[in-house]
């Protein structure tokens, strides 16, 4: 500076040097030191700023916390190792708030807490001022311009709680959460641009602003996390770890409201219990999952719809957590009715048939379940154990393999089938083949795993006395895919055989040739009437005939089908006057310039 007091210029003569070299080895600031865009006096001057006194009572203070690395403040460690933010001179606008505050109060606070010399940092600062922040007493001192404002921030702000090392308020309007965030990076946030979210959550009265033994701090309704007063993110929890009890209770009260009202589920899911006690009727499900089944007890008192509701809307294993003295028979079926390896829990003298079979309809039913609960757990009754096996399948289809053959009837398959995304295919090779029946439900079921080409090889899934006594599926397989007719030809006799080759025939071009073992010049004659494009596999296949080529032809009654035939031989067609002239009447005209093009003496137009 200019004109230094005697004071400054004894600190700057002390200081400078050592505060220049702690910069440029410990704190962000080296890289200003790099390039020369500070220097020792400017480093210097800009602690001086810091101080609000003028007499400069706390330079030499700043000066050791600057040098000894005080200003720093570990972060949560990451990848095994604790990193360090060294606070540039951004941050001295902080200090000077801090110690702005400090002065304005230091007449007043406790006395052990009124040295500066007793303060690691800024965080301490504002522990020992926060008590005097809620204060609406006049003030003990005058003259600090960032405290004129206090009256008017405090008409705007909701004090929740103000005793000892703690303060949480709620701040109604942008100028009184400017001022509560004095002396934080998020402070000087809202107060130098835009922020929507704070606007936002401000609005809705969901912004809480915080000072504990570790400084300030704010988070919001609508987040799982917040910041302390350096900016970084920090749990809630951890934020107000030590805090009273009394103000936990202040802050769920508050909160009531607005849990009830959007029901915040991901945010109760992280918060602390001792916050949730208040509002443990907004989200009884949530509550009873969070709250360690060692402290169930404390729910004794709670009314049985607390539990019912709990069970309604939290599916998952916590009838352990009512306690035993509470679990009702109506608890207990809406338990196990929710998820059923609650039933493990229920008293054995409350256990029921119908608390069984509501089990069986809720969720997480298994086959370990009937293991668990099945005749020795009193349920041997026929029907149940039906009931029981059915509910496993249609949880998962695969589980029929541990069903009993005397169970899988008619009346057991039927759900299965209409069960929508579980084809039979998936699961019909885990029932016991001793299982697998001829009824009519059963013949029904085994035709629809011959639904589609894909599926043609699933026929061997059906039993063989089923095979032989149906042949119609070994000749829909066949049809499907001509490849599995040697494969399994022996199921059935020679008609069903023929049979099962014409049908192949029929339905694609492509039998003629998987199937040219067992072809005859009437089977190539047949198969050409459905398909002329096949005239080529006939050829491959050692049917060269004359006729062959005309049946072809005559079979090709549309442009496309003529098309298939004509380019599949059309030079052995070209060769015949009377083949020409029927595949021209046939061909569409763009097909027909195409032809007589190549048939032209000068060849194909180029």
């Amino acid at each position: 500076m200019d004109m230094d007091t005697a004071h400054v210029a004894f600190l700057r003569d002390r200081y400078q040097a050592a505060l220049f070299a702690a910069a440029g080895k410990n704190s962000r600031d080296q890289s200003k030191v790099w390039n020369g865009s500070l220097t020792p006096a400017s480093l210097f001057d800009r602690l001086v700023e810091a101080d609000p006194t003028p007499g400069k009572e706390y330079l030499e203070w700043l000066l050791r916390r600057y040098i000894k690395g005080g200003f720093d403040h570990p972060v949560r460690p990451k990848k095994g190792y604790v990193s360090y933010v060294h606070p540039d001179l951004a941050e001295a606008s902080r200090l000077r708030d801090a110690l702005e505050a400090f002065d304005f109060y230091k007449d007043v606070i406790a006395p052990g807490k009124r040295d500066i010399a007793n303060h690691v940092d800024e965080h301490s600062i504002w522990a020992a001022v926060a008590p005097h922040l809620t204060s609406s007493e006049a003030n003990p001192a005058s003259g600090a311009p960032s405290l004129a404002g206090k009256g008017k921030a405090l008409s705007e702000t909701d004090v929740l709680f103000s005793n000892g090392d703690w303060t949480l308020v709620r701040p109604r309007t942008t100028e009184a959460s400017k001022w509560w965030g004095r002396g934080t990076c998020w402070g000087r946030m809202h107060t130098s641009s835009k922020d929507h979210l704070f606007d936002e959550n401000l609005a809705k009265g969901s912004l809480f602003v915080g000072i504990g033994p570790r400084g300030k701090f704010q988070f919001h309704m609508d987040w799982s996390d917040g910041r302390n007063a350096e900016g970084y993110f920090s749990s809630i929890n951890q934020l107000l770890k030590g805090a009273p009890k009394s103000l936990w209770t202040a802050l769920g009260n508050v909160a009531l409201p607005m849990l009830r009202e959007s029901r915040r589920e991901q945010w109760m899911q992280q918060m602390p219990l001792e916050w949730l006690k208040p509002v443990w009727d907004a989200a009884p499900g949530i509550i009873l999952n969070r709250i360690p089944e060692k402290s169930s007890g404390k729910l004794g008192n709670m009314p049985d719809d607390f539990f019912v509701k709990a069970f309604e809307e939290e599916k998952n294993l916590l009838l352990q957590k009512v306690p035993p003295e509470r679990r009702t028979r109506e608890i207990c079926e809406a338990a196990v009715s929710s998820w059923a390896f609650n039933l493990q829990h229920v008293p054995e003298n409350l256990k029921t048939a119908d608390m069984f079979v509501a089990a069986v309809k809720g969720g997480a039913w298994s086959y370990d379940m009937i293991k668990r609960f099945g005749p020795e757990g009193g349920f041997a009754d026929a029907d149940l154990r039906r009931i029981a096996f059915a509910s496993v399948t249609q949880h998962s289809a695969y589980d029929i393999g541990y069903v009993p053959v005397r169970l899988i009837d008619d009346e057991f398959l039927r759900p299965l089938m209409e069960r929508k995304g579980s084809h039979p295919r998936w699961w019909l090779p885990h029932v016991p083949e001793s299982a697998l029946g001829d009824s009519g439900q059963w013949l029904e079921l085994y035709g629809r795993l011959l639904e589609s080409p894909g599926n043609a090889d699933d026929y061997r899934h059906i039993p063989e006395r089923v095979r032989r006594a149906h042949p119609r599926f070994f000749v829909k397989a066949v049809s499907l895919d001509p490849g599995l007719f040697d494969k399994w030809k022996g199921d059935v006799g020679p008609g069903h055989r023929a049979e099962a080759i014409e049908a192949a025939l029929e339905a694609s071009k492509d039998a003629l040739l998987a199937l040219r073992d067992h072809m005859t010049p009437e089977r190539v004659m047949f198969a050409l009437a459905h398909h002329p494009g096949a005239i080529g596999f006939a050829r491959e296949i050692g049917y060269t005939g004359r006729e062959y080529v005309e049946r072809a032809l005559e079979a090709a009654d549309t442009p496309e089908k003529a098309h298939e035939v004509v380019w599949a031989d059309w030079q052995r067609i070209s060769q015949d006057d009377g083949f020409l002239e029927v595949a021209m009447a046939r061909l569409s005209v763009e097909d027909r310039e195409t032809l007589e093009g190549r048939l032209s003496p000068a060849g194909p137009a180029m």
